[in-house]
């Protein structure tokens, strides 16, 4: 009776414990590892950029670009720090939004729609506080 339960107990014992290192590795028929191409830089700059699909240039895009580049031309009351990058270089990786105006800003901070303008260059030359120093500055 004793020996039958000594062999439950080694049988016991001998399921919970791991004998890895005794068994011989099983081989595999494996080709050689190939590495992933290379990413492109655009690719490498959406995945940066969490994803940002590149948008299209057209003239209104750049126009737009321009002026931010430029906007320490426009405005002589704000100072802007220099860019980073290249002068005449256009960024490929850019998004052009539209601010929403709330409820509460609608007669302080809003245009009206005579004010609103197709793009931001018109909307610029527009504006009655700068056109006396755009005037000035760029007419001679």
């Amino acid at each position: 009776a004793e020996a039958r339960a000594f062999d439950g107990d080694v049988a016991r014992l001998m399921s919970k414990s791991s004998v890895g290192a005794l068994e011989k590795p099983k081989l595999t028929l494996e080709g050689p590892k190939v590495k992933p191409a290379k990413k492109t830089d655009v690719e490498i700059r959406a995945q940066r950029w969490f994803g940002m699909k590149s948008s299209e240039m057209d003239q209104n895009a750049k126009y737009t670009l321009a002026l931010i580049a430029n906007r320490d031309a426009i405005d002589p009351k704000r100072h802007y720090k220099k860019e980073a990058r290249k002068p005449g270089k256009m960024p490929t990786l850019f998004q052009v939004g539209e601010v929403v105006n709330s409820s509460t800003d609608f007669y302080s901070g809003r245009l009206t729609r005579k004010e609103r303008k197709p793009n931001l260059a018109q909307e610029i030359l527009s504006d009655d506080r700068l056109r006396p120093y755009i005037k000035s500055k760029f007419d001679g």
